[in-house]
């Protein structure tokens, strides 16, 4: 998931790296998850924010010619930053002192990251024109493809080479899908080199970049530290903890990028609508983070046991705080997406730089002390202050009241399952929290923090 761009490929990706922790053991997962850690970074740095900056503004495109102007100078720009961060990529790979088989993975997963940058450039049309569901469509299918074929790889022994070699394959060949379905039914390049154009491109889209690039190395930097202040074996206990509590920050952000195009028209109009929209989502989004939250933190053991094995228990003390981490970026994926919308560069740019320089310092001051679980406290400290400002930020928006009135049901419909968690704890896991859920929906309802109009609004909130 590059910075706040939507990514149905997530849940397969997901499962895949559950199976790799297992077969990989801890220290080979962690070298897998610190190879993984450097391409999610150097993706974004490719994508330089033209993901984001294609997404709002297609919709605004009316005429097929300049749409497919547009495209194009996207495509030769892609070209140049994609084949620039392959290259530092590699290079930091190759001087990073792992075993030679991680190296062949860097390579393979180079030209995974140049093919899936060129295709960046097509589906951000998909998006921009909400064909979400074709977008889903392909994403999914490929990735699923991708990861049968990466399972296939490891299950035969092939290890990480394996694995990189099904990746670089299914971008090719996902790409040239992409062009295809793109090119065809929607809008077609027409590859006219204006340095000028494509120039006036970067300018706009590297605000949106650099804040998508800082956000990436806020949530992974960590990783890299842990690889260098302790061992592979950190990294891979504390991976283990971050792909599940990444998995679940995918869905709000993709949830609230879906709004983008729709938020980014009525910012335009000026629409009224806009407060309504923007309400709903935060609260829903708050309610849902906070429920997660409690439902996972009084489950932490239990939960890294189920997904990956008793091997991987030291992982949960991570985990545990991990979790506020996705019930912050739930509300603040939303909150991120109307900042995108107003075009509030700036303001995303130092608010993700100074989230970045939170984490890096105390990742360093507490690293070495507690290990993950100081990474953890870390990353959680950085999304704290992106909740405070976004919320600053946008609190115009909020017609309900302060953040008081919005926060008070479902923390006391949680702190109310929590309670009736330590009287029937001695249940099947399972079937305790499934009445935890039941009692945390139960008391908004009775609180009046939801209500059936929300519900039925909600269901509808995809298809305005």
């Amino acid at each position: 998931m590059d910075g706040f761009r939507p990514d149905f490929q997530q849940a397969p990706c997901f499962f895949f790296a559950l199976y790799a922790a297992r077969v990989l053991g801890v220290e080979r997962f962690g070298q897998y998850g610190f190879v993984m850690a450097l391409y999610a970074v150097f993706a974004v740095i490719a994508d330089c924010g033209l993901f984001l900056h294609q997404t709002r503004t297609f919709p605004l495109l009316k005429e097929k010619s300049k749409s497919s102007t547009f495209l194009s100078q996207n495509v030769l720009l892609r070209l140049l930053t994609g084949s620039l961060s392959v290259i530092i990529f590699i290079a930091i790979g190759f001087l990073s002192g792992k075993p030679a088989d991680v190296k062949i993975l860097v390579l393979l997963l180079a030209v995974a990251l140049i093919a899936n940058n060129i295709m960046g450039a097509f589906s951000s049309a998909l998006y921009g024109y909400e064909l979400f569901g074709l977008y889903g469509f392909i994403s999914m299918t490929t990735q699923v493809f991708a990861i049968g074929l990466a399972s296939a790889a490891l299950y035969m022994g092939t290890g990480l080479v394996g694995i990189g070699v099904t990746q670089a394959f299914v971008a090719v060949m996902a790409t040239i899908a992409v062009v295809i379905v793109v090119s065809k039914n929607i809008v077609r390049p027409f590859f006219k080199i204006s340095v000028k154009g494509i120039k006036t491109v970067f300018i706009k889209a590297a605000p949106l970049g650099i804040m998508a690039i800082v956000m990436m190395i806020y949530y992974r930097e960590n990783i890299v530290i842990l690889s260098y202040i302790k061992d592979d074996i950190a990294v891979g206990y504390y991976n283990a903890a971050f792909q599940i509590a990444y998995a679940l920050v995918f869905l709000g952000i993709t949830f609230s990028t879906v709004l983008l195009p729709r938020i980014s028209s009525l910012l335009a109009a000026k629409d009224d609508y806009l407060n309504t929209l923007y309400n709903n989502a935060f609260k829903y989004l708050l309610i849902a983070g906070i429920g997660v939250g409690f439902l996972v933190y009084n489950s932490s053991d239990y939960i890294i046991e189920l997904v990956y094995s008793t091997v991987y228990l030291p992982a949960s003390k991570a985990f545990s705080i991990l979790i506020w981490l996705v019930c912050l970026a739930f509300v603040n994926s939303i909150q991120n997406t109307l900042l995108v919308a107003g075009n509030a560069n700036r303001v995303l740019v130092i608010m993700t730089t100074v989230a970045a320089a939170i984490n890096l310092v105390f990742s360093f001051i507490l690293i070495p002390r507690f290990g993950i679980i100081g990474a953890a406290i870390a990353v959680l400290c950085g999304e704290f202050y992106i909740f405070v400002h976004g919320f600053i930020r946008n609190r115009r928006f909020l017609t309900t009241g302060g953040l008081l009135s919005y926060l008070w049901r479902p923390v006391f419909a949680a702190m109310a399952g929590s309670v009736v968690y330590v009287f029937i704890s001695e249940l099947p896991t399972v079937i305790a929290l499934a009445a935890v859920f039941a009692i945390y929906i139960l008391v908004l309802f009775v609180l009046g923090g939801l209500t059936k109009n929300d519900l039925n609004y909600f269901r509808n909130t995809l298809k305005i």
